[in-house]
């Protein structure tokens, strides 16, 4: 069997960083953003726990909020944080959030191809996230791995193998209810594999102190 830990980030800093002078594009910013003094703690709290000793391997998104969180559980394990940007979140196509339609969230959870000209559909997040923990998977076999990514790369990704209920916002996996849309950060998915095979999907709940 083959463990692989999802998780989405921890806490990113939000109200506490303003741009006053940089000529980066919003997805630019959105890559840089840091954890915030909270999410530190947060992130090293969960490497602390259980689930998370004897890792084989540590992936994560090049996002410095992802590799902000891996470093703890591969400082733990004394392993290398493997960058993989096909982890990286949905890419919204957009200078500026603002230039976003109303509801865009929502437009993409109905239409998985819907997207801005220069972004991504779920239905391209779907495919490589598949694609890169298909590859990891298949090249790790039997030992226990660690990947840090988005939320909703992540959601798009869960998507290959749940069923979705879009009114309550609830995904189940063999007719069990396996997460709700209440999303932390971290938040944790536990996926076993059989071989290649994706045979249980578990969301496990830190109690942060």
């Amino acid at each position: 069997m083959t463990e692989l830990y999802l998780i989405r980030h921890s806490e990113p800093i939000r109200d506490g960083v303003e741009f006053i002078n940089t000529s980066d594009f919003q997805q630019e910013r959105n890559e840089k953003g840091i954890l915030s003094v909270r999410g530190e703690e947060k992130a090293k709290y969960l490497s602390e726990q259980d689930d998370f000793k004897n890792i084989d391997y540590v992936f994560s998104s090049g996002f410095s909020r992802a590799m902000s969180t891996a470093k703890y559980i591969a400082f733990n394990n004394n392993k290398k944080v493997l960058i993989d940007d096909r982890l990286g979140e949905r890419l919204f196509g957009v200078k500026e959030f603002s230039e976003l339609p109303e509801r865009f969230e929502w437009k993409q959870l109905e239409n998985h191809n819907y997207k801005m000209p220069d972004g991504e559909s779920f239905n391209e997040v779907k495919i490589r996230m598949k694609n890169v923990i298909e590859e990891i998977v298949d090249k790790y076999k039997n030992t226990r791995i660690v990947a840090l990514s988005h939320a909703t790369a992540i959601t798009c990704f869960l998507l290959n193998y749940v069923d979705f209920d879009i009114e309550k916002k609830e995904m189940y996996f063999k007719g069990n209810k396996v997460f709700d849309f209440s999303w932390d950060a971290p938040e944790v998915f536990k996926l076993t594999f059989d071989n290649n095979e994706l045979i249980d999907i578990k969301n496990i709940k830190i109690d942060y102190v």
